[in-house]
């Protein structure tokens, strides 16, 4: 119920409206008396009683996210977890591919300098006509 005049407090952000609030009490469910300025709708007079969502210690608090607030988190945390892990299993094959790239380059490199001088005719260094 509220126990004061509505009157305007400044919006979240600076382009927002004002906000009208007015002094409430309310009992929690231990019976504790409570009283706290709180949001209500821009024609509430002195002694009605407005509605509010309170804390577990009887606190006054905003409403729990709805339904489609929930749902909409929940596909934002699945599609970036899925984002993560494709990234996370794509930079693993980069790198096995980069080191089995290297491997076969050095085993290419290998073999080649052993086939290249008898392919090509040419001598290696150190090597003389007769030698083979």
């Amino acid at each position: 119920m509220t126990v004061g005049e509505t009157t305007y407090r400044a919006g979240p952000g600076p382009s927002t409206r004002p906000v009208p609030v007015a002094p409430a009490t309310w009992r929690d469910t231990s019976h504790r008396v409570h009283t706290e300025t709180v949001p209500v709708p821009a024609a509430t007079r002195n002694g009605e009683t407005v509605r509010l969502w309170v804390d577990d210690q009887g606190n006054a608090t905003t409403a729990p996210p709805g339904t489609a607030h929930i749902a909409l988190n929940a596909i934002s945390l699945g599609t970036g977890a899925a984002a993560g892990i494709a990234l996370a299993a794509g930079a693993a094959v980069h790198a096995r591919l980069r080191i089995v790239d290297a491997r076969s380059g050095r085993a290419w490199a290998s073999e080649w300098a052993s086939v290249e001088p008898r392919w090509s005719g040419r001598l290696r260094p150190g090597q003389g006509s007769g030698d083979d």
